[in-house]
């Protein structure tokens, strides 16, 4: 398990504890411009995550929401209300109500603490193996006493390097590289695999359909 480099400047927590002095103001002000710094908090997120793993950027919010939730990650149906409640507020200079503005301040912070476990504590690297040889009680190598596949996420291009391995052969050998038709199921596998309720092998399988 890794990290992730964060793409950009300012993180969504930069913006929560903005959006945190904002409400201890207790005014139409504060209470606008808190909501304003709960939606960048979210946006950076969104952002962040669809350019460090290569997903295709959506046209609007719904839409890139959406992407987030193809490879596994939950986003609330509430986020596309505090989107909406934020579009009147800059369209329609509507002022936000104090509970709303407060309730858009915890959605942010619940969401940007989600996706952070994601920088945090991402799966740079997955292995499957079956032994064909015995080692005793020392760890099996792939392609010499194991045969199996293992998929490494490739940051700087936002992909995946995939090799399979049998009796000291590596007939498999290539990468998956955003816009591909195996990205996102891959993509979906590793997120997955910060699940402690599944058996990995599942989230392979998965993808494997998804693939083929």
């Amino acid at each position: 398990m890794g990290s992730l480099d964060f793409p950009f400047d300012n993180t969504g927590d930069h913006y929560l504890d903005a959006a945190e002095r904002d409400l201890d103001h207790n005014d139409n002000q504060g209470n606008i411009n808190a909501l304003a710094n709960a939606k960048r908090a979210i946006d950076v997120q969104i952002e962040a995550l669809i350019k460090v793993l290569g997903l295709k950027k959506g046209s609007s919010f719904p839409g890139r929401v959406e992407r987030l939730k193809e490879i596994g990650i939950v986003a609330p149906r509430i986020l596309n209300k505090v989107n909406k409640v934020r579009n009147t507020l800059e369209h329609d200079f509507k002022s936000p109500e104090r509970a709303f503005t407060e309730d858009a301040v915890d959605v942010a912070t619940l969401f940007v603490k989600l996706t952070n476990e994601i920088f945090f504590g991402f799966y740079g690297q997955v292995e499957y193996e079956q032994a064909y040889a015995s080692r005793g009680r020392r760890p099996h190598e792939l392609g010499k006493t194991a045969t199996g596949l293992r998929i490494t996420f490739e940051e700087t291009y936002s992909g995946f390097h995939v090799e399979g391995y049998v009796v000291n052969k590596k007939p498999v050998d290539y990468q998956v590289k955003p816009g591909m038709p195996e990205h996102v199921p891959l993509m979906k596998l590793f997120i997955g695999l910060r699940s402690p309720e599944k058996d990995p092998f599942v989230f392979l399988d998965q993808a494997i359909k998804e693939i083929c």
